[in-house]
């Protein structure tokens, strides 16, 4: 465990400090969470990492679970909304599938 020290923005010329013990990815995790708070917005995964979430919730049968919590935490609602989107396509394809009608169902 490492102690960290983790200034975020607060205006131009300002920013908020605070001291914070514990690993290396909870210690981003904090700065992401705090970020939050000063900007008073909606956080959000940046695209890079929001396109590594989808990647691997597309690639890898996970099922429902396909993706870390965290990476859901992070997210804004619009992100959040393309994944629930996505669960809600790959249910209805994985019922039609099990009844032999996929390429019934996708075409109609």
């Amino acid at each position: 465990m490492s102690k960290y020290t983790l200034r975020i923005p607060a205006d131009q010329y300002a920013y908020i400090q605070t001291e914070f013990d514990g690993e290396a990815d909870e210690a981003v995790a904090e700065y992401r969470r705090l970020t939050n708070l000063v900007k008073g917005g909606q956080s959000a995964l940046p695209d890079k990492e929001f396109n590594a979430v989808l990647d691997k919730f597309c690639w890898e049968d996970k099922g429902e679970n396909g993706m870390e919590p965290e990476s859901y935490e992070y997210m804004s609602n619009e992100q959040k909304m393309i994944i629930q989107a996505m669960k809600k396509s790959r249910k209805r394809i994985e019922y039609v599938s099990t009844k032999g009608n996929l390429h019934h169902s996708l075409t109609s």
